[in-house]
């Protein structure tokens, strides 16, 4: 099997950045690690020049010998399931809808329901931030709402009424 030369390497980082940003689809069917290993060895969220690719990869390559091995492999999973889908059966959908009360086709109900994740190495700090301001706003409501549950008084038990009526 030919060694990866240099421009090779580019162009299919430049390929799976492309592939990444318009068909998540073909990641998500690959494991987290398998993911991970993507982005270690071709750099996909780093901007960098190609003279600092190729640095990245000879270090990548020095610290773990067996990762462009293991890159290499899921590349070419990816391009054979690009060439498996034919121009005219579309991918799965990636987004998911906010509606909840989605209508399940009968068919459908018994069967398994598999879920897939797209692995970004670098975290999405507004979605991070938004997540974290919202939680807060969730536990400052229940607070408030503790709160004045123990500021209102209590009303008198109707039971002890009724017993003492009896006796």
């Amino acid at each position: 099997m030919p060694r990866l030369t240099n421009t090779a390497y580019l162009n299919q980082r430049e390929q799976l950045i492309k592939d990444f940003n318009t068909r998540p689809s073909l990641f998500t069917a690959l494991s987290y690690n398998d993911q991970l290993d993507l982005h270690a060895f071709y750099a996909l969220y780093q901007e960098w020049i190609d003279q600092d690719l190729l640095a990245h990869r000879a270090e990548v390559t020095k610290e773990h010998p067996s990762l462009p091995h293991r890159a290499g492999k899921l590349y070419a999973r990816i391009t054979r399931q690009l060439q498996n889908n034919r121009p005219h059966q579309p991918l799965p959908p990636t987004e998911t809808s906010t509606d909840k009360r989605v209508k399940v086709p009968a068919r459908l109900r018994q069967s398994n329901i598999r879920i897939e994740g797209l692995t970004h190495p670098v975290p999405d700090y507004q979605k991070l931030a938004k997540a974290l301001i919202d939680h807060l706003e969730i536990e400052r409501k229940a607070k408030i709402l503790k709160a004045a549950q123990r500021a209102e008084p209590e009303p008198p038990d109707q039971s002890q009424g009724d017993d003492r009526m009896a006796a």
